[in-house]
């Protein structure tokens, strides 16, 4: 027998291209029959409909994260957390605690150091891994992701000596004149790829991840990648396995080697759409530039906290011509990493070149698209782009792009220019880089406050339930599926959430607090607070 199931007296926040909001919503089985007022239900129950009171709550559309990562946030939850330490010192007695129970020939990993954070003001060293193991091999990543150092043992193991010379994409930190351990951008990714963890691990990573994201009412995830060529099948064991139970959008690409492994989907005949609501793919992504908070992003002008540096390019701009004109004559969706505001404007020709030869209904994509300065965002809307915004790294690395990009900092994840541009937004974690929790991007896209207090580009303020759209609605937009998820309307799957309060009704100062109670993905509990 169908299940048939009504929620009333409820704040029932739609998300729709109204922003309407009623008091009760019906659903059967996996999908919503009708939304609306209590008072207009009574001809659509039956004896057998059940019926939850809401108690004044709200139920909101299942979150779509429209950039996260969610193989490195498996992987980084059986990893050592380093999020929070205060000092060099604190991490090496942390990674030594994990050494003492590794495993010969085995890694130890960490993850989440901000060298901005810790006492010392600086990245660590080989030197200082080295002091925690020379047997084992040992890597720890910056919080951005595009960072990281290792030990002695660790270069030993991938073939590095004390003097290797900078790759195109990429840079090796030194100290007098030898390798320290430090590696920049595709150093650092060619690295991560060669230290992953097992299959087995990954597939653990995987359901302690979506146990994670469904706990933040995260219904959808738009996957920006993982471990090179062998992402995309385990993705989809990871599925069909059931170890995630989020509906995937799958960007095609990589983080170590991104053009390769984007050129060996297009030749293996992948394209945009391909697969059903669980697992499809998505567009294909490149690797552009650096990240926001290294800082290693391409800008046009210099850091403002460094005249002598203007960030990383993975490619040259015919690379990325070529690649990506490829892709999308092969109907292909195109996307890349674009953060600073030369990563962007490159994106943004091949983007023109793209709609020039093919036409302008693929919904390009902008990844990150950080710094959009007013010109370049006159271009996104010539070229009818969808911006994919990171608004929880205001409130994580705000501090430090005031610092970094000084003045420009105005334009910095600039919604509300966008949005009033006609451009619909939607906004991703970038997670494990951020928490997967929205409702701290929600507070963010509101605040525009750092973690400090601290105000970043006040007049790119969005409203309450702008932001909610763009975590649901525009999210779906992205990825094609706006007529069946990413609202609480008719006909639509049943992908919504419940919270502990009245969302509407709430100080923002209390948004980012807010709770989860119940997952719900096709009418189904897949996360209870109990």
């Amino acid at each position: 027998m169908a299940q048939e199931t009504a929620f009333i007296n409820g704040q029932i926040v739609t998300a729709d291209a109204q922003s309407n909001v009623y008091d009760a919503l019906l659903i059967k089985d996996d999908r919503i029959i009708k939304v609306g007022y209590e008072k207009e239900m009574n001809d659509y129950l039956s004896a057998h409909t059940h019926i939850i009171d809401l108690q004044g709550k709200s139920l909101l559309p299942g979150f779509i994260d429209s950039h996260a990562h969610i193989e490195l946030q498996g992987t980084n939850m059986l990893n050592v957390d380093c999020k929070n330490i205060s000092s060099i010192e604190e991490m090496k007695k942390i990674l030594k605690e994990r050494a003492s129970s590794t495993k010969q020939g085995e890694w130890v990993r960490g993850w989440g150091y901000n060298d901005k954070a810790l006492q010392e003001k600086r990245h660590p060293t080989r030197k200082d891994l080295d002091e925690v193991s020379q047997e084992l091999p040992i890597i720890v990543t910056r919080t951005c992701n595009h960072i990281s150092v290792v030990n002695s043992k660790a270069m030993e193991l991938y073939g590095l000596s004390d003097y290797e010379e900078d790759p195109v994409g990429g840079a090796f930190g030194r100290q007098e004149n030898k390798l320290n351990g430090q590696l920049f951008e595709s150093v650092h990714m060619d690295m991560y790829e060669f230290s992953q963890h097992s299959e087995q691990n990954i597939l653990q990573g995987y359901l302690l991840a979506s146990e994670h994201y469904s706990q933040y009412g995260v219904t959808s995830v738009h996957d920006a990648g993982g471990y090179g060529n062998s992402h995309f099948p385990m993705l989809f064991k990871g599925v069909r396995g059931n170890s995630i139970k989020q509906r995937l959008y799958v960007l095609v690409g990589s983080l170590s080697r991104s053009k390769e492994v984007l050129e060996n989907a297009i030749n293996g005949g992948m394209l945009t759409g391909i697969g059903d609501l669980f697992y499809k793919i998505g567009p294909a992504k490149l690797f552009i530039d650096g990240s926001s908070s290294g800082p290693t992003a391409a800008t046009r002008e210099p850091y403002s906290s460094n005249e002598n540096d203007s960030g990383i390019l993975y490619y040259s701009q015919e690379e990325l011509n070529e690649t990506l004109l490829k892709a999308a004559k092969n109907e292909f969706q195109i996307t890349s990493h674009a953060i600073g505001d030369l990563g962007i404007e490159m994106l943004l020709k091949c983007i023109h070149l793209a709609n020039s030869e093919t036409n302008k209904t693929q919904r390009h994509r902008i990844e990150h698209a950080a710094l959009a300065l007013p010109d370049l965002q006159t271009k996104m809307v010539e070229e009818n782009v969808v911006p994919v915004l990171n608004p929880a790294f205001i409130y994580e690395f705000g501090d430090g792009y005031l610092t970094d990009y000084g003045e420009r900092s105005e334009y910095i994840f600039p919604a509300r220019d966008l949005t009033e541009k006609g451009l619909k937004v939607a906004f991703g974690s970038d997670n494990p880089i951020t928490t997967i929790n929205p409702f701290v991007g929600i507070y963010s896209a509101i605040t525009r406050k750092t973690k400090t207090g601290k105000i970043v580009g006040s007049e790119q303020s969005v409203s309450l339930q702008e932001a909610i759209k763009f975590y649901t609605l525009h999210g779906a937009y992205a990825s094609f599926e706006e007529d069946i998820k990413g609202s609480i309307e008719a006909d639509k799957k049943a992908d919504f959430i419940i919270l502990d309060r009245a969302i509407l009704n709430t100080p923002i100062e209390e948004i980012k607090n807010t709770k989860v109670e119940k997952t719900f993905i096709d009418g189904k509990v897949v996360y209870e607070n109990k």
